[in-house]
């Protein structure tokens, strides 16, 4: 394909448009059959040497029963609005530039058209329902796909040109002359910006295709070749870049593998950009295998805080098991523990991927169940931050109080040591620490915890030996602990410090009176630090030991949402 299209297409096309007759009706789509599976696809009509600056295409519908044969775009739609315009179905249809640079030079030159998929035009976008089907059969789009063209962007005459040269497949770096060395330089650097490769929706087109090719302008090389010729010729300065390009090529290559589950996929992924926060799960549900029972379906109609809910629930409840079998029973049991452990990282990660949504005041009555570890209990109160920095007597009776309640002088050495350390901290981000620390009123918001069986185990193999099944009433072997504030206002010497596996979250739990069951009473920052050459090393995560008393905390939506989500970066 030797042609070449001539500058200035896009207004001329607009010119051309301009002088068609005014009041002419937009395009409009005309609604797919929700009874039965089927797309839209996009004939690309071949390029016309009489009307070069014209992209004309053809939009029908075809269900999946007749086995379309069709190629699937992947690219990137591109911060703009529409403003590049084509014919569809004779009629003018506004596009992204993006998305036409790919039609213009994706343009077969024979006499047959070409059959692509293109969400932006074969999805009829402002009709929610729609969109809702579709994104729905998005992971069969793509699976179903001949081959998926990956569009990273016409790029200049150099870099077509680059592309374009065979010695980019067939030679070793060291063969290459100084000269092609220099041009590889300049076209991986081109690669490696493409901010396609931050896109969240290319995760699951990628990880879907059968055949993959990486189109630039208007020449395309298989998916392998591009990333050998990556792999030899790119360098330590987009390490980051590279090891995106990387990832997407494993999540596809393991597909089927364990890695591909929701939680891990979410986990992985977290650097995704899109558009509306929601796609932050749905752009991954055809590529989670444990997703395809369509417990999780994309609804843009859906509050940013009903998604969290539902996560959260499917999260914590077993699917698809028989009724009544032993063994089953067994792994409900079993996949219940292990879903406590990382209940309340889980609930972290998906806030923090939804922008910490609002919790309206109507929330589900569903309880969720979290493992934690006691870390100790409260021994002795300290003052406020704004007491201890206003009054030197107030610090001074703070420092004396170690004294008291540590007989050990290497563990006053050490206790020194992280006071002078967190000091360093504070005196920065006190206001940042204060918005992460709160109380929980009982009343309004239901927790109930008690001691479990067995004491803290951090290897998660071991938690599929363990159950979720009779709780006794056993006092925790103390960890003791001095609190210096931040703490919630509500907080008391005796109370429980309790943390959760893998999230620096800290819950605070009281003991109700003339019984075993404890309350959660508010959140909590715990830190601890080192000196190293006297300068304060601070840390703000602490593990729970091994061997330490656990509890099992019942708690609701609202508790939950409030005890993950942090506080404000210190960093801004």
């Amino acid at each position: 394909m030797n042609r070449t299209s001539p500058p200035g297409n896009s207004a001329m096309f607009r010119r051309g448009i301009e002088e068609k007759p005014p009041n002419r009706p937009a395009f409009h789509y005309k609604p797919l059959d929700p009874s039965v599976d089927c797309i839209r696809l996009l004939a690309l009509l071949p390029y016309d040497e009489r009307r070069p600056d014209i992209v004309r295409c053809k939009l029908f519908t075809v269900r999946f029963s007749e086995k379309p044969q069709y190629e699937a775009l992947s690219y990137t739609w591109g911060e703009s609005k529409p403003a590049e315009t084509i014919l569809l179905n004779g009629e003018p249809f506004a596009i992204q530039e993006n998305l036409y640079n790919a039609l213009d030079n994706l343009r077969p030159t024979g006499d047959r058209p070409r059959m692509l998929w293109a969400d932006a035009i074969c999805i009829d976008q402002g009709n929610l329902e729609e969109r809702k089907r579709q994104v729905g059969l998005m992971d069969y789009i793509y699976t179903r796909a001949s081959t998926v063209l990956i569009w990273l962007g016409r790029g200049t005459a150099e870099v077509q040109k680059i592309f374009a040269k065979k010695f980019m497949d067939l030679k070793p770096q060291f063969y290459h002359t100084e000269e092609e060395k220099e041009e590889l330089a300049k076209w991986c650097q081109w690669v490696y910006q493409r901010t396609y490769w931050t896109r969240l929706w290319v995760i699951q087109e990628i990880g879907l295709s059968k055949k993959l090719r990486v189109c630039i302008g208007r020449f395309s090389k298989r998916w392998d070749n591009f990333l050998v010729c990556l792999n030899k010729n790119g360098n330590n300065k987009h390490k980051y870049e590279d090891d995106l390009i990387r990832k997407l090529d494993q999540k596809r290559k393991g597909r089927h593998g364990k890695d591909n589950r929701l939680e891990k996929l979410l986990e992985d992924f977290q650097y995704a950009r899109c558009k509306d926060q929601r796609d932050k799960v749905y752009g991954l549900l055809g590529l989670a295998y444990d997703c395809q029972d369509g417990s999780i379906e994309p609804d843009y109609t859906k509050p940013l805080f009903g998604l969290y809910t539902d996560l959260l629930t499917w999260f914590c409840y077993p699917r698809l098991l028989p009724v009544g079998d032993s063994e089953a029973s067994k792994h409900v049991a079993t996949r219940a523990y292990d879903r406590a452990m990382r209940l309340v990282r889980f609930s972290h990660l998906v806030q923090s991927l939804l922008g910490f949504p609002f919790c309206p005041e109507i929330v589900t009555q569903d309880l969720f169940f979290a493992v934690a570890a006691v870390g100790g209990t409260i021994l002795h109160m300290g003052p406020t931050c704004e007491e201890m920095y206003s009054s030197s007597a107030l610090y001074k009776d703070w420092r004396v109080s170690f004294d008291a309640y540590y007989s050990s002088p290497s563990a006053r050495l050490q206790l020194r040591e992280i006071n002078e350390a967190y000091d360093a901290f504070l005196l920065k981000h006190s206001e940042w620490i204060s918005h992460g620390v709160f109380g929980i009123d009982p009343q309004e918001m239901y927790t109930r915890a008690t001691f479990m069986e067995g004491l803290w185990e951090d290897v998660e193999e071991n938690w599929s030996t363990r159950e979720i099944a009779g709780i006794t009433r056993r006092r925790s072997s103390d960890i003791p602990t001095i609190s210096r504030r931040p703490t919630p206002a509500e907080a008391q010497e005796g109370d429980l410090i309790c943390l959760f596996w893998n999230i620096g979250a800290v819950a605070l739990l009281r003991k109700e009176d003339r019984s075993q069951v404890y309350r959660l009473i508010g959140k909590l920052y715990l830190c601890t630090g080192y000196l190293e050459n006297l300068k304060p090393v601070y840390r703000n995560f602490i593990k729970p030991g091994e061997g330490s008393a656990t509890m099992l905390i019942e708690m609701d939506i609202k508790t939950l949402s409030i005890l993950t989500r942090p506080p404000r970066s210190p960093n801004k």
